[in-house]
């Protein structure tokens, strides 16, 4: 899994880069905090010359972020909506979703289930 997302990433920054040394990306609370910080420690280990910016404001902001040029990655920790895409298509843009990792939590009621603590 971690050889796949940073293959992703690794591609995703050889086409964004080319020969730019800053890459920017905006969006996800959650996906700053976990993934992006790792992905780019793990791009950077390769011996690539590349400052992240990295910054958190809510999924809601990376698409815009996309639009206006001031990302260069959106993250988002959900899909894009309707009215997200709409924006896109009206200036005549095109932005496409990779999906990089999945989260799942599961809380259970020990009474509930017999489970001892």
């Amino acid at each position: 899994m971690k050889k796949s997302l940073f293959s992703l990433l690794a591609l995703t920054l050889t086409l964004t880069l080319h020969a730019e040394e800053k890459l920017t990306l905006k969006g996800s609370n959650s996906l700053r905090v976990t993934l992006m910080p790792k992905l780019s420690e793990a791009y950077r280990a390769t011996g690539k010359r590349v400052k992240f910016s990295i910054s958190a404001e809510g999924s809601s902001t990376a698409f815009p972020a996309l639009l206006n040029g001031n990302a260069d990655i959106g993250m988002s920790s959900r899909k894009i909506t309707a009215e997200e895409s709409a924006m896109f298509r009206i200036k005549g843009a095109v932005v496409s979703q990779t999906l990089l990792c999945m989260c799942m939590l599961a809380a259970v009621h020990p009474a509930a289930y017999s489970v001892q603590a």
